[in-house]
């Protein structure tokens, strides 16, 4: 998946990508357009429904990603709650842009099971959030 704007609620982001290691190293150096958000495929369960069908329940995590580079008092307090990038506002616009919605696909609707915080700098915050989504697998 390119860079694009995603599912509607998304367009705040300057990247929506599927993450391919852009924060491994020193965050302060990466080279990210900020704000940025990361797919990134975290595993699966199976579950075994019949002779050759299993429930699949596959995670997802978002990585959430915003950047102050304002002067500031508190920039710690800056980066997670600036009313436009902010992490907080970031993570409330990706919530409701992919929480219980299956987009047409022969899934279960995806299901947010936890925030966390991953990396807080004096000016940059990463979350990440995870999502499960449940599907019918058929291994003949």
């Amino acid at each position: 998946m390119g860079s694009q704007t995603g599912p509607q609620g998304l367009g705040i982001f300057k990247v929506v990508k599927t993450y391919a290691g852009e924060m491994a190293g020193e965050v302060e150096q990466l080279p990210i357009q900020f704000p940025a958000s990361f797919v990134a495929y975290s595993g699966s369960k199976y579950e075994w429904v019949d002779t050759k069908t299993w429930l699949e329940t596959a995670s997802f995590t978002v990585l959430v990603c915003a950047k102050n580079l304002r002067t500031a008092l508190d920039v710690n307090e800056a980066v997670r709650t600036d009313p436009n990038t902010g992490a907080y506002v970031l993570l409330n616009n990706v919530l409701p842009a992919l929480a219980y919605k299956d987009f047409g696909l022969a899934m279960q609707e995806l299901k947010p099971v936890d925030v966390r915080l991953l990396v807080i700098t004096k000016t940059t915050a990463i979350y990440g959030i995870e999502f499960q989504a449940a599907f019918d697998r058929d291994y003949v």
